[in-house]
């Protein structure tokens, strides 16, 4: 899978991954290993943010027992995942995925059209959460 993983912040508490050109399901998983252990050795609350260049193309079959197992395997220190995506289609399949998939055990999982808009979604995130905390 060729993925391009980098800090989206000076903190590096905001992970980009972008994917290019044809990749296996077996090279996802692997990758997803890399990103969840990456995360596991902080105790601060990190945040994802996945796209995917128009040229890349996703392995057949059903991408729902992987994406599923991806929120399973999150640390507990994971905030918001979220998809660039601007496929009405693939839209609506992950907002169907992320109410079926939604738990306290999980990371809220959200679909948005632009990185700026995953940015802006994030620091909202965070805010409200901070603001519970001190509540």
């Amino acid at each position: 899978m060729t993925v391009t993983m980098m800090w989206d912040d000076a903190d590096k508490t905001i992970m980009v991954c972008k994917s290019l050109g044809q990749w296996t399901w077996e090279e996802y998983h692997e990758t997803l290993t890399e990103i969840v252990e990456s995360f596991k050795e902080a105790n601060h609350r990190f945040d994802l943010i996945i796209t995917r260049e128009k040229q890349a193309t996703m392995p057949g079959g059903s991408p729902m027992p992987h994406f599923q197992r991806a929120m399973r395997i999150m640390p507990p220190n994971v905030g918001l995942v979220a998809l660039v995506n601007t496929n009405g289609f693939a839209r609506a399949l992950v907002s169907m995925f992320s109410k079926l998939s939604a738990s306290k055990d999980n990371p809220s999982l959200i679909i948005v059209g632009s990185h700026e808009e995953a940015r802006a979604k994030i620091a909202a995130h965070r805010a409200k959460n901070m603001h519970k905390r001190s509540a």
